[in-house]
């Protein structure tokens, strides 16, 4: 939750529980002024329209500028969104996944990964904490990164920016960065004395008045900190201790429980959000007052479930009783026999039982931790007889239970948990929207919602394109094929709303049109709603005469639905089905078929009574040469059925060819071709519709479609008709970007070496502007070796300890001359340049000092003069000397720079060793990735006691899931994660002090990039380990 104010004293809170923006008037009138409550992986829903009546998607973020304009950051939706006038518009962020690029381009294209706090100076720039930690800024519509860190923030009235990162908040103005506050050591010392030698305890929000004072929570010891004329004190909480009281008297006695953002109003008020309590405090003149809130969020157990107070974002129904699960707020709440229960608590996303009474709950936050990365909290719970347990670490996502009690999460993909064992039944890591006609495995996808029928067919709320309506899909996964429903909606909902009953109905929650839909095949109808969002009209009247607001949405055994409305009740709509069940499919599956004059894609289970009389008929020809053959009860291509008192199956089969489907690119080297679905041998049946995409290799560009495409337009479907033949056309790039080659050496160790790094522009070295050396143990410019060549001037900089590249400077040369510059980290001297062709090298003699040792990486960036830049890329590891702390010491790693195509296996050796003997080495850790992250990486683990190397599923969590796991020497393997394949051949081996881990690895195309190598090894009692060591880089192809 964060919270900011405006020039009138109204308050701004954003709900990441509520997906809401909630507005209180200096009166204490609360009103919703942002969100629908429709939060989730739905997209950039509501743009250019009311803004309570778009989705966020977990607004984390809050901010309002001079004007009165508010900004909300989606830490989910990875975008920034402003409200104006009471109308919502996309600001910043692409709204696609994780990522970090687009400085220099429109905010609009940007890649974020998770966007959390903000500001706005003067000049109505805005700043945002992007969860790659680092802070960026908007001006003029044009992304750039200012500062390699990133958290809570603050701009005073002269547009000087304030960040709280590392145990420290900096002062940045005119481009130089200071600290204001802050050691950089965790802790609470100092008051009374200058701020910058106080210790802060992870500073958790940060706020300045009128004159200048800034305001400082730090969450972890629950206080308030005010610095005032370089002077630090305690103002609110000055006991540390975490509870609830002292409201109407002095804020130095009050307790305050995990305090986080902070906010000024023009009179100098200080609000307070007191996230552990659930409330936004007040001090006004030195009295601490609860603000906002009543410390709980819903009515209490034990009432009539229609006395409740809610506010509900999920429901599901599930136990031998269809008792009915809520997500409200921080809780879980059971209703059953009309009475209402909490059975959960934390922060529950969502919520599914099965028909045993086993409870899933889906637990999912985020926070910013001191060195401005996100880190996100997921797991699921099982509640069973009382009892909770983690049934998974690491995931979350929507639940959804099937009818043999197997557990379904839409986290983006679709996975299944059974038995402990996870299964991914649908989407390819990726967002996107492909695939359809092939293996749901392979399908680009993002899962905001998922339902399974009685026959085991899944049914998924795709919600990362739902910026139009025509873009809203759901799409259906049946025999491990994936297709799109024929639907027309408008802009369903995100959370929960999708379901599907065991009679073969399917219900959508349509936001857009207010109602709730029921589709069987082809034939769509209305089951409530009138269409109109106003008003709550009552109970006891048909339910599509009433107006609805729709959110999540579950349905029962005997076929009642149960619909989140958005003034916070859950309604119930009774209907009847028939009850024999009669499916019409083809062979092969997804054919159309015609049943009573309506049109449907195959397979289709109808729900009628026995006896009746339904007409069946198989449209022929379909596609180019697909053609009828017979039903399977011997009927004519069209004829009449009586409804069995059994579930019958009537099957049209027909003839089917197959076609090649054969690519190429022009010039050969300019880029390659991807075919989604994949050809499978035999060809494509015909009519299958298949998506080619044309990626260019650097310095080329896509022009065009020859052969049997034709036009521009990339990615493009092509109907397989019969034989195709496409190729791809590339041409040189007339304003490419500029590379960062590498280093040499790439390698090895001492405190003195001369380097050589090269950068390249394919328009020759001539049009590169600035290239940046950058050695830290990671991407952080602040007390690292940070170094600059400006071209133009002919000089080479070196950045100060405290990191900002637009300065101050620890000293600068210009090549050719002798001396040296230094900082804290490092001297450099010999400095030359020399230009060749494309190419650019720049040789620099580095001598590291002695506080600087470890394992060091280097990373390189270019700029070239048309502001085109390279982004950071990691290509080597320097040791500076230094004497490792433990027992335990990673020693060497073979193969510590190169590059590899991917699905190329390669063999890397590692070592550790232990003065103890390598018989004390308990387990050791390998992760390569582009930063310290586990997820999305090739993450593995080797357990010496067992000799078993385990490798970490995607969502990266140590402890597990796993992948797969193997014994060490020949006794078993491969296993693989979607970045990585370990292969049989790896293996352990122990001598002396020293253990030697030879692994197989074969990097995937999910990897593609330069990546680090880091090592982390700790003996088998735990207590002495080496923390993560960047052992090497590595290119994936």
């Amino acid at each position: 939750m964060d919270i900011a104010a405006d020039k009138a004293g109204n308050l701004y809170i954003a709900s990441n529980v509520q997906n809401r923006v909630f507005k209180v008037s200096p009166g204490g009138v609360l009103t919703t002024f942002a969100g629908n409550s429709c939060g989730g992986y739905t997209g950039d829903t509501g743009d250019g329209g009311p803004a309570t009546l778009a989705c966020l998607e977990v607004p984390d973020g809050v901010a309002v500028d001079a004007t009165g304009n508010v900004y909300i950051a989606e830490i989910l939706g990875n975008r920034v969104r402003k409200v104006s006038n009471g109308v919502i518009t996309t600001v910043a962020g692409n709204g696609g996944g994780w990522g970090y690029s687009g400085d220099g381009g429109l905010a609009i294209n940007a890649s974020f990964h998770g966007p959390s706090f903000m500001a706005v100076d003067t000049q109505g720039n805005l700043y945002i904490a992007d969860g790659n930690g680092v802070t960026r800024k908007v001006a003029g519509g044009i992304i750039t990164t200012v500062a390699p860190y990133a958290g809570p923030m603050a701009v005073d009235a002269s547009g000087a920016l304030y960040i709280a990162t590392n145990g420290m908040v900096r002062k940045l103005s005119g481009g130089v960065a200071t600290i204001v506050a802050g050691n950089g050591s965790i802790g609470y010392s100092g008051d009374g004395g200058p701020a910058t030698s106080a210790s802060l305890d992870n500073p958790g929000g940060i706020a300045l008045d009128g004159a200048g004072n800034i305001y400082i929570s730090t969450g972890s010891d629950n206080r308030i900190r005010k610095v005032s004329g370089g002077v630090i004190t305690t103002v609110a909480d000055s006991n540390g201790i975490a509870g609830y009281t002292g409201d109407q008297g002095s804020a130095t006695d009050a307790s305050l429980r995990s305090p986080g953002s902070l906010a000024v109003d023009s009179s100098g008020n200080l609000y307070i959000n007191d996230g552990g309590n659930l409330v936004v405090r007040k001090v006004s003149q030195g009295v601490i007052s609860t603000f906002a809130g009543n410390g709980t969020n819903y009515s209490p157990d034990g009432v009539k479930a229609i006395d409740a107070q809610l506010t509900p974002t999920f429901i599901s129904l599930g136990g031998a009783q269809d008792d009915l699960y809520i997500v409200d707020s921080k809780s879980v709440r059971k209703v059953s026999g009309g009475v209402i229960t909490t059975i959960y608590t934390g922060n529950p996303l969502s919520v599914a039982a099965d028909r045993a009474g086993n409870v899933y709950v889906s637990d999912s936050w985020d926070e910013l931790n001191d060195a401005g990365y996100t880190i996100l909290h997921r797991n699921i719970f099982q509640i069973a007889s009382g009892v909770t347990t983690t049934a998974l670490a690491g995931r979350a996502g929507y639940l959804a239970v099937d009818a043999s009690g197997t557990l379904y999460v839409a986290d983006g993909n679709v996975f299944t948990l059974s038995g402990g064992v996870i299964t991914t039944v649908a989407g390819n890591g990726t967002s996107g929207y492909s695939g359809d006609g092939g293996p749901a495995t392979s399908a680009g996808l993002n899962a905001a919602g998922v339902a399974v029928d009685a026959s085991g067919d899944i049914y998924i709320l795709d919600g990362g394109y739902c910026s139009y309506p025509s873009d809203c899909r759901v799409r259906k996964v049946s025999n491990g094929i994936i297709t799109s429903v024929a639907l027309s909606l408008s802009e369903p909902s995100g959370i929960g709303g999708i379901a599907a009953d065991a009679f073969g109905n399917l219900y959508v929650s349509d936001t857009g049109t207010h109602t709730v839909l029921r589709f069987l095949g082809g034939v769509t109808a209305t089951v409530a709603g009138d269409g109109s969002a106003a008003g709550y009209s009552g109970d006891g009247v048909p339910a599509t005469s009433v107006p609805l607001e729709p959110g999540g949405i579950a349905v029962d055994s005997v076929g009642n639905l149960y619909i989140i409305d958005s003034n916070f009740r859950v309604r119930r709509v009774d209907h009847l089905v028939g009850s024999t069940p009669i499916t019409v499919t083809t062979s092969p599956a997804g054919l159309r078929i015609v049943v009573d004059g309506a049109t449907y894609t195959s397979p289709q289970t109808f729900y009628f009574n026995t006896s009746e009389s339904h007409t069946i008929s198989a449209p022929s020809p379909q596609g180019t040469n697909t053609v009828f053959v017979s039903w399977s009860d011997g009927g004519a291509q069209t004829h009449v059925i009586t409804v069995p008192s059994v579930g019958t199956t009537y099957t049209a089969t027909f003839n089917v060819p197959q076609y090649s489907l054969t690519t190429s690119v022009s010039p050969p080297g300019g880029g390659i071709i991807s075919v989604n679905p994949p050809t499978a041998t035999g060809g494509y049946n015909d009519s299958t519709s298949v998506q080619l995409t044309a990626t260019a290799n650097p310095g080329y560009l896509f022009a065009s479609w020859s052969g049997d495409l034709s036009g521009s337009t990339n990615p493009q479907s092509l109907k397989m008709s019969g034989p195709r033949n496409v190729q791809a056309n590339f041409i040189a790039n007339p304003n490419p970007s500029p590379i960062a080659v590498g280093s040499q050496p790439a390698s090895g160790t001492g405190t003195a070496q001369t380097f050589t790094f090269q950068f390249s522009h394919p328009s020759g070295w001539q049009s590169l502007s600035v290239v940046n050396v950058l050695v830290n143990n990671f991407l952080d410019g602040h007390r690292a070796c940070y170094l600059a060549y400006v071209l133009s001037s002919n000089a080479l900089v070196l950045v100060d300890d405290t990191g900002d590249a637009g300065g101050p400077y620890a000293g600068s040369l210009v090549l050719g001359s002798s001396g040296t510059i230094q900082n804290s980290q490092c001297a450099v001297s010999l400095v030359s340049a020399m230009g060749s062709g494309t190419t650019l090298s720049l040789t620099l003699s580095l001598t590291f000092q002695p506080g600087f040792g470890g394992n060091r990486i280097f990373y390189l960036a270019a700029r070239d003069t048309a502001q085109n830049n390279s982004a950071w890329q990691a290509f080597g590891v320097w040791q500076v000397p230094f004497t490792p702390s433990g027992t335990i010491s990673v020693g060497s790693l073979s193969l510590a720079r190169g590059s590899s195509s991917s699905g190329t296996p390669q063999s890397f050796a590692l070592t550790l060793t232990d003065v103890k003997g390598a018989g004390d080495i308990g387990i050791v850790n390998l992760l390569v990735n582009n930063f310290i992250d586990g997820r999305q990486a090739c993450y593995l683990a080797y357990v010496a006691s067992s000799n078993t190397l385990l490798l970490v599923d995607d969502a990266g969590d140590a402890g597990g899931p796993f992948a797969g796991r193997m014994v060490l020497n020949g006794a078993g393997g491969p296993i693989q994660n979607s970045q990585c394949v370990i292969g049989a051949l790896s293996s352990a081996v122990l001598s002396g002090n020293t253990l030697t881990l030879t692994l197989n690895i074969t990097f995937t195309a999910n990897l593609t990039g330069n990546q680090v190598l880091y090592i982390a090894g700790r003996d088998a009692a735990g207590g002495n380990n080496t923390d993560w060591q960047a052992m090497g880089t590595w290119t994936v192809q």
